[in-house]
């Protein structure tokens, strides 16, 4: 079955497209609440193959799993770009500006990135951004980018910076919000890359099932294996084509806040400036491009991976690679619709947060080398990490050239 493109299967991923006013307010409770939504529907899998009626329900051909599938992936880079679109604007007219009078006066800031897990045990992480200013006097003053700081004790911070450097107070403010809510943005892409890893998961235990012989689709407990192999082979492309956008856009966050953190280089600010442009433009093509999926017409319209290739792709991009089949076979030998809630926990520890992190920590801390690793790591040597890499090699060499 060919798979068209811009448009996909929505069924429980429509559940998750509410509350779209908290995307502009960088709402990790949001995304805490989707993340939880999403997950929850594993619970779900079991009552649904206890329902379904004898002879199979779906049609040779049908791809359910590619629908649901597509569904998730759809709201969540919905939600996300909007989110993204929504940070760029703030950046731009904040940040941008906060940074050049940083850099105009010769003002010494530096970011400093912290992981917080979510609160409710879902492992995914946001993060708790400082900005530490060194005042003329050597004193230093942290504004403090951490959830739930008390607004008298910001307030304090921030009056203090304004005073030490005769910045304006608003200003240094909403410069330090909107760089906040820049690197924040990655919350969602982590949110997104947890709930597909442990939904690939499952459908390679699935596989590996139907692989067997057994007709256990948890959408259709009557439907020829094959048929569910095939379905869920779709699936697994449309999910392996989706992290190469996630990779890339968390690889942009990981580059941007390098470019902020050399601030004191023109260079780096016009580099800055430039990928404002460039990733506003990316997820303004894609909202484009792109549309709820149904259920009669889903797919997104790209170049897919082939059938023979998609489990190596699916396992190497999230780090799975020899022990994820090992552990899905495992699995597969009980009950799939008693094992499906167990099955998210045996998902292999995420490798690619911790990327995330250090490509973040190395950005702030000026180490370009490390920044570069990371993108690499994240996105790949494709045209974005090469895009990243020119304008992150400007940013090194005006850098070095002040030191």
């Amino acid at each position: 079955m060919s798979v068209d493109a811009r448009r996909v299967p929505a069924s429980a991923g429509s559940v998750l497209m509410g509350a779209k006013g908290t995307q502009r307010r960088f709402a990790l409770r949001w995304w805490g609440l989707l993340l939880t939504l999403v997950v929850a529907l594993g619970g779900c899998y079991q009552i649904i193959e206890t329902l379904v009626p004898t002879p199979s329900l779906y049609k040779d051909g049908s791809r359910i799993h590619a629908f649901q599938s597509y569904s998730f992936i759809y709201s969540f880079a919905d939600g996300n770009s909007a989110q993204w679109l929504a940070t760029l604007d703030v950046v731009e007219r904040d940040a941008v500006p906060f940074l050049q009078a940083l850099h105009d006066g010769k003002h010494q800031m530096s970011l400093e990135v912290k992981p917080v897990l979510n609160e409710q045990g879902v492992q995914y992480e946001y993060y708790v951004i400082d900005a530490v200013f060194t005042m003329p006097d050597g004193q230093r003053v942290t504004l403090p980018g951490t959830p739930g700081t008390d607004p008298a004790v910001y307030e304090a911070a921030v009056s203090q910076v304004a005073s030490g450097t005769g910045l304006d107070k608003a200003m240094v403010q909403s410069g330090h919000f909107a760089l906040y809510g820049m690197v924040q943005a990655a919350t969602g892409l982590n949110a997104e890359n947890v709930v597909l890893r442990q939904h690939a998961f499952k459908l390679l235990v699935l596989r590996e099932k139907a692989e067997n012989g057994e007709q256990a689709d948890w959408f259709d407990g009557n439907r020829d294996p094959k048929e569910t192999i095939a379905d869920v082979d779709t699936a697994l492309q449309l999910i392996a084509h989706d992290q190469n956008r996630v990779a890339a856009e968390r690889a942009t966050i990981t580059g941007m806040t390098a470019m902020a953190a050399g601030y004191r280089a023109q260079a780096s600010l016009d580099e800055f400036t430039f990928w404002i442009k460039r990733s506003r433009a990316s997820a303004q093509k894609w909202r484009q491009t792109h549309q709820r999926p149904t259920i009669e017409d889903f797919g997104v319209r790209v170049a897919l991976p082939t059938p023979e290739t998609v489990l190596s792709e699916v396992t190497e991009r999230f780090g799975w690679v020899g022990s994820v089949v090992k552990i899905a076979k495992g699995v597969a030998t009980a009950d799939l619709g008693d094992a499906l809630e167990g099955v998210a926990e045996l998902t292999p520890e995420d490798s690619t947060a911790r990327v995330v992190l250090e490509g973040l920590a190395a950005a702030v801390n000026g180490d370009i080398d490390g920044t570069l690793t990371a993108v690499a790591e994240l996105a790949g040597y494709t045209q974005e990490y090469e895009a990243l890499k020119a304008s992150l090699n400007v940013v090194d060499k005006a850098l070095s050239a002040l030191k």
